[in-house]
Formats: structure tokens, C-alpha cells, sequence
């Protein structure tokens, strides 16, 4: 799962369920009105059409998590936009968790795609060229 994560369709992925966490967590704590509802909508709809664009790439090189990501994240997505406009109305505070796991993920899809050995084993190549000179 380590080399999905790092990959193109993993580092989307993280960013469609960063934009999700962080627009709902966003118009939890922004509470009723239309601008809560706008930014909700807009946060639920644009994950999905990031997802339509980044699971298709992945069948290729990581088939097994695209497939578990097509049966999966439907569902969860479904239980998130029940779930948080459930929690701006009862429980704002849930909003806060909501923006720092989407802050989280946001991180994960910043992150470079080239794995840490790879970029230690570069360096490691640049200092002995350098030791050469």
C-alpha cells in the first residue's frame, strides 16, 4: 500500500479526501445558511470527479486498491454526507477533527511521489561524486 500512496493516483486520491474533510469540516463549523450548504455541496461533488479521473490510471500498475477503492469510497462517501451536515446541526465541534484529518490528507497528497530510499540512495550517489572530485 506504501508504493499506491506515493503514486499519482494515491497522491489524488489523498487530495479528493482532503478537499472533502476540510469543505465539510469548513461548513460544519461555519453552521446554517447558504454558505454552509454551497461549500458542503461543492466538497462532497468535486472528490467524485477527482476520483472519476484517478481510478481509471490506477488499474493498470495498483488494480487491487482501485477495485477496493470502487467498492469503498462510494459508500463512505454516502456515510460522510449524511454524516456531517448530521454534525453541523447537533455536534459544530465534530468540524475541527474533520479539518485536521483533511489537513492530514492534504499533506499526504503534497508529499513527492519518489520514494524516501530512492531520494537517500540519490543523495548518497551525489556525496560520493562529490568526495571523488
Amino acid at each position: 500500500m506504501g508504493e499506491f500512496s506515493r503514486s499519482m493516483t494515491g497522491r489524488l486520491m489523498a487530495l479528493s479526501f482532503g478537499i472533502a474533510l476540510v469543505g465539510g469540516g469548513t461548513a460544519t463549523l461555519m453552521g446554517g445558511g447558504g454558505g454552509s450548504a454551497l461549500l458542503m455541496s461543492v466538497s462532497l461533488f468535486l472528490p467524485i470527479v477527482i476520483n472519476i479521473f484517478a481510478l481509471p490510471e490506477a488499474l493498470e500498475e495498483h488494480w487491487f486498491a482501485a477495485i477496493m477503492s470502487a467498492i469503498i469510497l462510494p459508500v463512505g462517501l454516502w456515510l460522510y454526507g449524511i454524516g456531517a451536515p448530521v454534525a453541523r446541526v447537533y455536534m459544530p465541534s465534530v468540524g475541527y477533527g474533520f479539518v485536521v484529518l483533511g489537513l492530514g490528507a492534504l499533506a499526504m497528497a503534497a508529499r513527492s511521489g519518489q520514494p524516501a530510499r530512492a531520494a537517500q540512495a540519490s543523495a548518497g550517489g551525489l556525496q560520493q561524486q562529490q568526495q571523488q572530485h
